[in-house]
């Protein structure tokens, strides 16, 4: 058998494919045994992804053909097909809206969620520059995909989907909103709820994407990628922080040099911020920031280069991800030595949109916003899951690194008017309601007639398929695709063979820069980064009638991106969803979630806290916290969660030091924990303090009561 179905998911189904020979095997598609099969792809490997427009639910059919071969329908009906059933969701909801701004509720069962299955880190490479973090461990992802569908007749604006509340970060200026959540802040406290939100939504994983994506355009950050290193980190912040009313500056630390496209050259990349007349240092990257001997003041790189000693006295590195470990001195030489400067330049670097990268010290790239139009009849899909298909490559990348795929699925009727609505541009083609000619074919023998199809996503494209049906009456007949990065400099990408068939164009190599070895090179400057659109044209030429060559379909699967955090996630319970756009007149517009729910695994009971009791006032300022261990739920419990905050609603710690897993920590096992540094709380200050449980399974607890607890004022005598 040439083809056997090896796996299927509701985004996916994975084929074993028998090579004939070194020349590859033509891949057909239908959802009927006895249907018009398409081409969807052509490999050399014995394995194929399949993962073009599959509906969960549905039952398609394959059969394979030698690469050399251009089959007819009739040759492709006489062929014994495969079969593959792509799972449906467990659970789905769909939603007709017809308003710019409606909300409804959807109702998630089980017990295991986003709130409750994450796990930071571990930290297995750091400390130190040149590294990379694993993620977080998850045990369960209830959610599977979202679809936002133009069902109606006019173009669907601005699209934009947000659940419970949360993550609209469609714009700096939301995310900003969101990062202050509606609470009248400070100035210092604007720069701690900026610090906090960062950390809290993205992680460390060191690609380097800075240089040729704009990684430090927050917006892309946290929609796109959502990890990054340093500089991305610091550049990021720094631009959110400036929208929230936050001062800030970058500081580059250790190794400094001229060179790489931003000036210098430097080991790490700290973001700094002005509150109270001075100067904090806030490493989003490193996920800490130190206090000077008050307790209070975050301290700044100034104050560490004068007393390093005050990075001996909190934890050092990666937040919770990171382990208490005394020989974590990262910061100490670089500071010990004054290897720090302010550097004067914005450090900007951008892909513009011819696909080059664009280098500038004197300003910053235009803000992006996640902005985009759908076409009747056009989706768009994002996923949980991941299909492989990514923009980033490089040795500093962890394999396990998180992110999720989606699609632009695009397939007009072009025997509907409506179909030409969504071209770019249209010469010498006429469209046809009889099924006698082809859909789409020119008006006038020989003379070339184009269409011109624009494809645009706000998140960046990982590659593409375009696929057509067409007919072609002789070899005088031509019908060819071209593919342009711009709309202005075209290059061909496919010639039609054959007579009456189908065909799958895979631009994968020419949209996605992690295909090829583009980080070999050490100049940054002629590098292309990842593409938000693209242009497809098919030419058109007939030799004798204009009726003898034309195409019946067309389709555009474009693989997206995506920050799997950022997603509109369904938590266990009731979700308010609220969807708005910003389309002027009538829209029909189709929402579907698909998710599913996990019933047998079940959290931890809550930890009952012991010591200090709610109301408590200590004699002394260091001491242990205490706690009950309970019941697992059916699983032991094999770790906590500890937070002490000067804030009864823990908006952010006290400092990094109070915020940990106490497995990571010289008390693992044990139902009791003290921070690793001493004299970090001060008498006659009024602290608060919980703790959840996870077990065995890697699930979390909700989180336990909170206490509050203060220090005795100590005078002397």
């Amino acid at each position: 058998m040439v083809l056997k179905i090896l796996d299927t998911a509701v985004n996916c189904v994975t084929l074993r494919v028998a090579c004939k020979d070194a020349r590859g095997m033509r891949i057909y598609r239908a959802d009927r045994a006895d249907g018009v099969f398409e081409e969807v792809g052509v490999t050399r490997e014995d394995r194929f992804v399949d993962a073009a427009d599959l509906i969960p639910g549905k039952t398609y059919y394959y059969i394979a053909v030698g690469s050399d071969r251009h089959p007819e329908q009739g040759e492709l009906k006489d062929m014994e097909p495969v079969e593959a059933q792509v799972p449906c969701a467990p659970c789905e909801k769909q939603v007709d809206l017809t308003q710019e701004a409606e909300a409804f509720e959807v109702q998630m069962g089980g017990y295991v969620d986003e709130s409750n299955a994450v796990t930071l880190g571990p930290e297995v490479y750091c400390p130190g520059p040149n590294s990379s973090m694993p993620p977080y461990d998850r045990v369960f992802e209830p959610n599977l995909y979202v679809v936002i569908e133009n069902t109606g007749e006019t173009d669907l604006v601005n699209p934009w989907l947000m659940a419970n509340g949360q993550r609209d970060w469609w714009s700096v200026e939301a995310m900003a909103k969101e990062a202050i959540g509606g609470r009248d802040l400070d100035e210092e406290e604007r720069m701690m709820a900026l610090w906090q939100f960062v950390v809290d939504e993205v992680y460390d994983s060191r690609c380097g994407m800075s240089w040729y994506d704009d990684v430090s355009d927050p917006v892309k950050l946290f929609n796109a990628y959502g990890f990054e290193g340093c500089i991305g980190y610091a550049i990021a912040t720094s631009r959110l922080g400036e929208v929230m009313g936050v001062k800030s500056r970058e500081v580059w630390v250790g190794g400094i040099l001229d060179g790489h496209g931003r000036g210098r050259q430097c080991s790490h990349t700290i973001f700094e911020a002005w509150a109270n007349g001075a100067w904090h240092l806030l490493d989003t990257d490193q996920m800490v920031f130190f206090l000077k001997r008050d307790n209070q003041t975050v301290a700044s790189v100034a104050d560490l280069a004068r007393d390093p000693e005050l990075m001996s006295r909190s934890h050092r590195n990666l937040g919770l991800a990171g382990k208490d470990l005394a020989e974590k001195d990262y910061y100490s030489a670089q500071f010990k030595n004054r290897e720090f400067v302010y550097p004067a330049n914005l450090s900007a670097a951008w892909t513009r949109r011819d696909g080059r990268v664009q280098q500038d010290t004197t300003q910053l790239p235009p803000p992006h916003t996640m902005a985009m139009r759908l076409r009747p009849g056009e989706k768009l899909v994002r996923y949980w899951d991941q299909v492989g298909k990514t923009v980033v490559r490089g040795r500093r990348l962890h394999p396990e690194v998180r992110y999720s795929n989606g699609k632009l699925v695009y397939r007009p009727d072009l025997r509907n008017p409506l179909a030409l609505g969504g071209l770019e541009q249209q010469v010498n083609v006429v469209q046809e309601m009889s099924e006698r000619l082809p859909a789409v074919h020119p008006i006038q023998e020989q003379r070339v007639s184009r269409m011109i199809w624009k494809v645009h996503s706000p998140y960046p494209i990982a590659g593409a398929r375009v696929g057509l049906s067409y007919r072609r009456a002789s070899r005088k007949d031509g019908l060819e695709v071209l593919l342009s990065l711009d709309g202005n400099d075209w290059r061909s990408v496919w010639v039609a063979v054959g007579h009456r068939t189908s065909a799958c164009v895979d631009l994968d190599w020419y949209l996605n820069p992690a295909l090829f070895d583009w980080r070999g090179d050490w100049d940054p400057g002629w590098r292309v980064g990842p593409r938000y659109e693209y242009y497809v044209q098919v030419a058109m030429w007939a030799g004798a009638n204009a009726g003898d060559v034309g195409v019946d379909k067309i389709w555009f699967d474009t693989d997206l991106q995506c920050a799997t955090r950022s997603l509109p996630s369904l938590f266990c319970g009731e979700n308010h969803i609220q969807y708005r756009d910003e389309t002027k007149g009538k829209r029909n517009v189709r929402i579907t979630y698909g998710w599913q729910e996990e019933h047998c695994i079940k959290p931890p009971d809550i930890p009952e806290l012991v010591f200090p009791d709610d109301g408590a006032e200590l004699d002394q300022t260091d001491f242990e916290f205490r706690w009950k261990s309970p019941g697992g739920n059916g699983s032991q419990v094999d770790d906590y969660h500890v937070q002490v905050s000067r804030y009864p609603d823990f908006r952010w710690c006290v400092c990094p030091t109070f915020d940990r897993y106490v497995s990571r920590t010289a008390y693992q096992g044990k139902t009791r924990w003290q921070p690793q540094f001493a004299g970090l709380l001060n008498p006659g200050e009024r602290y608060y303090w919980r703790v959840r449980a996870r077990n065995t399974q890697g699930v979390w607890s909700d989180w336990s009561r909170v206490c509050a607890f203060s220090l005795h004022s100590f005078q002397e005598d």
